[in-house]
Formats: C-alpha cells, structure tokens, sequence
C-alpha cells in the first residue's frame, strides 16, 4: 500500500506548493469577484485556465492527503 510519510521530500515540496496556491486565491478570487464585469457566457481567458488547473491541483490534493500519514501527539506514526 502507498503510503506518505509527513517527513517525505515530495509532501514537503506539495505542502509548499499547496501555500502558495492558497495565497493565489486568498488573493486573486476576491478580486476578481468584484472587479470582473465579464457575462458568465463569456469565452474563457486565460486567467481561467489557470483557475482550473488550481482547483485541479486542489483535488489531487485532497487524494494526497487520503494517501499521508500523519503523527499523534506522541510522535508515533499510525498504521493505516
């Protein structure tokens, strides 16, 4: 079975990523709620396309963490 550990290289660098991702729409989604004038029948521009490749990332994400372990407050690391 495939299992992360919380002190991989690789869930470092995607928790890493997953900050910065936050921060993108912490800050650009409110923006553009309130300043965007565009019809929802609209084309899509290419500020969409990025949109959708971050709600993409976010749902690998959630199979990710599916997929990490995680310790208790002993620092023991659960069998899954």
């Amino acid at each position: 079975m495939f299992v992360l550990m919380p002190e991989d290289t690789i869930k470092k660098v995607w928790n890493i990523l997953m900050i910065f991702l936050l921060l993108y729409v912490a800050s650009y989604v409110p923006f553009s709620i309130c300043f965007d004038n565009r019809l929802p029948s609209a084309p899509m521009e290419s500020m969409d396309y990025v949109d959708v490749a971050v709600d993409l990332l976010f749902t690998i994400d959630i199979v990710i963490n599916f997929l990490s372990s995680y310790e208790d407050p002993r620092t023991n690391l659960p069998v899954i």
